[in-house]
């Protein structure tokens, strides 16, 4: 019996002594934005989004499209418009384990931060994105996205 104490108390010792940490990371305006109606399903086909087709006056959501290893824990995205320019801005932390025996990332995925946008009038305009600009045209029948993985 008294065997079975010790043992069980350097168990729970080890346990406690080689526990998990945890560093956050934040990313500022990476992966790819994406142009879609609102509550639309963004449809890929060979790693791009299929043809989104924009009307004018329809209510507009921006998806990024985020690859990323690890479990995303806070994520924010924003449109804003100025006359013909939208400029979007995203943020997304995650936590990446930086020690312990904890579960380990098993492969990456795709996530995705939406941000609505008004409705558009027909015309041209600018999106900008990540350091990078796309012009589009409403009503459009191209996808709009702008961005990298």
């Amino acid at each position: 019996m008294k065997k079975l104490c010790i043992t069980t108390v350097l168990f729970i010792t080890f346990l406690t002594s080689c526990g998990d940490t945890f560093e956050a990371r934040t990313y500022e305006d990476e992966g790819m934005a994406i142009l879609h109606k609102r509550n639309a399903f963004v449809e890929f086909e060979e790693g791009h989004p299929s043809t989104i087709n924009l009307e004018s006056d329809e209510e507009l959501s921006i998806t990024i499209e985020v690859a990323e290893c690890n479990q995303i824990v806070e994520s924010e995205c924003t449109a804003t418009r100025e006359g013909n320019i939208i400029s979007i801005h995203s943020s997304a932390t995650n936590l990446i384990q930086t020690g312990g025996y904890g579960l380990r990332s098993t492969g990456c995925t795709t996530h995705e931060i939406t941000c609505d946008l008004e409705p558009l009038p027909e015309g041209n305009y600018e999106m900008e994105y990540a350091g990078e600009t796309i012009d589009f045209s409403i009503p459009n029948t191209e996808t709009a996205m702008v961005g990298s993985y």
